[in-house]
This record gives structure tokens, sequence and C-alpha cells, in this order.
């Protein structure tokens, strides 16, 4: 009997990823011409309060958790068992994830925002996505039962998606006082921690280790890489551990900013650190393996990455946070940088894991990873601007009066990002035709 796979699964997951993906840009584009032109009103769909949480639920719940699900399903198809209905169940958890996340998208843009930092959707969505997450949870420990070895593919997915698990829950928690809102039981300092630990955990569990994930995907399928000799547990262990200390970061500005604030500073530089040594892992199995076709996509991916990593931990060290809290230059204010960050992964995932490399898709490819780069490095500058602006305006006053020239001073920062995004979204559009096709998938699998 044949072995019913998930590639159907991989497939949609995928493409829903490239899609959430443009759409965030697009996002990004309209949030960018609102902030020069102010074009919309508070009570508009569009409004840039609106916005904002848009693009980053777009960019972490479509793009980037679509990418890793569909990674995590092809690693599922690989492994040779046929213990449930796959189509069935993957198809199932892919419908209830699109649909919650479209859902929580709307409610956002008709002004139902939780008022919570990256914690906006509505609870409704919140359910259905622990439901999706307890199906690839089962489905994960299955296979990994059903494998010889806990294979370092597994070590990455279980740790990944417990965190996701446990630390969703404890982010967005809370009371219904209506048919889609709530109240969190935490109130004052406790949530201000919680929501610290919170915004710690989705660059860890929603960002970094989904991207380090498909980055590491991507070479073992490419590479035919032996993943039962892989061992990620002590580094993803540690991070796990130092995750749920790092709730003090959110006492930041507070009357209670001690000690704990400045633990949570370090934790969250150490976590950095960590993230980076995983990155350079990646780095050594690549190196072993690129004499068999070396791509250049794969190493810009995991080097933009490992900068994003160095950076993280630089800005975050109390003594230079202290001066760009809040600004574009802070790692937690993720916003529109995560878009740089992203699109070396979804390069890789759908041209180079699919060997689809081109000359033409080469030249758009290096287009787009130079624009990224510099367009996060303008972002950096505007942060340090800003920083500078308001620690010279501030004379230890608890409110900036004079914010509006930081903003106009900055102008050309807003400017020179739009444009970009704009070339970005056109060429973008260049990264659905390599979207992986059943074809392929089962090409693959068949080698």
């Amino acid at each position: 009997m044949e072995k019913q796979g998930f590639k159907t699964t991989a497939l949609y997951f995928n493409n829903a990823g490239t899609i959430w993906f443009i759409l965030g840009i697009l996002f990004s584009i309209i949030g960018n011409f609102e902030l020069t032109n102010f074009l919309f009103k508070k009570s508009d769909v569009l409004w840039y309060g609106k916005l904002q949480p848009i693009i980053i639920q777009v960019l972490i719940f479509g793009a980037i958790l679509s990418y890793f699900f569909g990674a995590v399903f092809q690693e599922f198809d690989q492994i040779n068992v046929d213990v449930i209905k796959p189509t069935i169940v993957g198809i199932t958890a892919f419908g209830i994830y699109q649909f919650s996340l479209i859902f929580g998208l709307i409610t956002l843009m008709y002004g139902y925002n939780q008022g919570r930092s990256y914690g906006e959707l509505n609870f409704i969505t919140d359910n259905l996505f622990m439901l999706v997450f307890t199906i690839i949870v089962v489905l994960t420990l299955i296979y990994a039962k059903k494998s010889e070895k806990l294979l370092g593919s597994f070590q990455f997915i279980i740790v990944t998606l417990a965190g996701m698990m446990v630390t969703y829950f404890l982010g967005n928690f809370g009371f219904p006082n209506s048919y889609i809102t709530t109240v969190p039981p935490t109130s004052g300092f406790q949530d201000a921690m919680v929501q610290g630990f919170y915004k710690t955990s989705i660059m860890v569990f929603f960002i970094s280790l989904p991207l380090l994930f498909i980055l590491y995907s991507t070479m073992k399928n490419l590479y035919k890489i032996a993943d039962e000799e892989q061992n990620f547990i002590l580094p993803l262990m540690l991070i796990t551990i130092l995750t749920a200390f790092s709730a003090g970061v959110g006492l930041e500005k507070s009357a209670l900013s001690n000690f704990w604030t400045i633990l949570g500073d370090y934790i969250y530089s150490a976590i950095s650190i960590l993230l980076l040594g995983i990155a350079y892992i990646l780095h050594n199995i690549y190196k072993e393996h690129k004499q068999q076709k070396p791509m250049i996509l794969l190493s810009v991916s995991g080097a933009l990455l490992s900068i994003f990593f160095f950076y993280n931990f630089v800005v975050n060290l109390p003594i230079i946070h202290q001066y760009f809290q809040y600004t574009l230059a802070d790692s937690l204010v993720l916003f529109n940088k995560l878009i740089y960050m992203i699109l070396p992964i979804a390069l890789v995932y759908n041209i180079i894991s699919n060997n689809s490399q081109k000359n033409l898709s080469n030249a758009v490819s290096l287009i787009i990873l130079i624009l990224g780069s510099v367009v996060f490095i303008v972002f950096v500058i505007e942060g340090i601007m800003n920083a500078l602006a308001i620690y010279g305006m501030n004379n230890n006053e608890l409110a900036i009066k004079q914010w509006s020239q930081v903003v106009s001073k900055n102008m050309i920062f807003v400017y020179v990002r739009t444009i970009i995004d704009i070339v970005f979204f056109v060429l973008s559009f260049y990264i659905l035709p390599y979207s992986i096709s059943e074809k392929q998938v089962g090409q693959k699998k068949a080698a």
C-alpha cells in the first residue's frame, strides 16, 4: 500500500506564506503613504493605527508561520510511516489556520484591538490558532515516535512548537467580555511583565527559530544531509529556559525599572547569542556540503539572520538599550523590519529548495537582497537619529513635547522606505512561479 503524504499540505502552506508575504509588503506601502500623507481617518479600516498591527500579524502569523508549517509538513512527508489520514488532517489544519487569521485581521481592521503588545487578535482566533498548534504537535509526536531516532529536525520542531503553545497561551489568555474580546487577568506591572515575556517569546518561537528551521530543512533536503547526526537539543533548551526569565524587560520606563529590567535585557542579549550559535551550526553544515552545489542565497540568508541576531544582542545590552527604547532601532519594535529578514528565507524556500535557479531568478534575488540590506540599514539609522533627538530634548521630562519635530526631521527615511517597498512589491511577484508545486515535491521525494 502506497504511503499517503503531506505534500499537498506543504504546498498549500507554502503558497499561502508567499501570498501573505506579498500582502505584508502591500500593507507596508500603504502604511508608509499614511505616515507621509495622512490619507485615512481614525474610523477608516486602513488608518495607520489599525494598519501597523495588521502588518505585524500578516508577517509573523501569515508569512513566517505558513512557511514554517510548510517545512514541517515536508518533514512529515519524508518519514516512512502511514498511521493516519494525512491529507484530511493536514488540509483541515491549513483551513482552520488561514480562516482564523483572516477573521482576526478583519476584526483588527474594524478596531477590535486588544491593546496588548503582539496580542491584538481576538480570542476566537487565538483559540483556533491553539487548536492548529495542538494538531501539529500531536502529529510531530506521532511521527517522532515512529522514527528510529529523535532526528535533528524533530528536535527543532518539538521545541519550537512547544514554545509556541505555552507562550501564546500565557501571552493571550484573558476572560471574554464580549463575543470576540477579552480582559487579561493580570494588570499594571504584572501585565507589563507578561507582555515583556511575550515579546521575547514572539521573537524566539514565532520568528527566529522558525526561520532557522526553514534554512536547516532547505539545506538538509538539498544536500541529503543525515538528519540523525544533528543534535540541537542543548542550545534549544537553553533558549527556552532563558525566555522564561525574560519578563523583566517589560518593566522598562516604569516605576519598578530596576534589577529585573536589567536582567531582562541581559537575558534577551544572551538569547540572541544562542540564536547566533544555532546560525553558526547551520553555517558549518552548509560549509561542509556547499562543494556539492554552492548557493549564494543560502549564504546570504544565513548571514542576514546572523547580523539580525548580533544586532539584537548589541542593542539590548542595558548600557545601549536605554538610548534606543521605542525607536525604530529597538530590536523589540519589529514593524516593517521583518520584511527584509523574511525575504531571503522566502527566496531560499521557494527557489533554491526546488533547484529552479536560472539567470533571471538569480538577478532578481540579488536585487531584492541588496535592497533589503539597504532598507534595514535605513531603519537602524532612522532609529539612531530618533534616539539622539529624543535624548537631546527629553530633559528628564515624562513626556516629549516636541515629538512632531522628531518625525518631521526623519521623514526622508519614510520616503526612502516607501520607494524600496514599491520595488519589493513588484519583484515579490517573481517569487510566486517558484513556489513549490505538488509535482516538484513528489519528484523530489521520489528522488
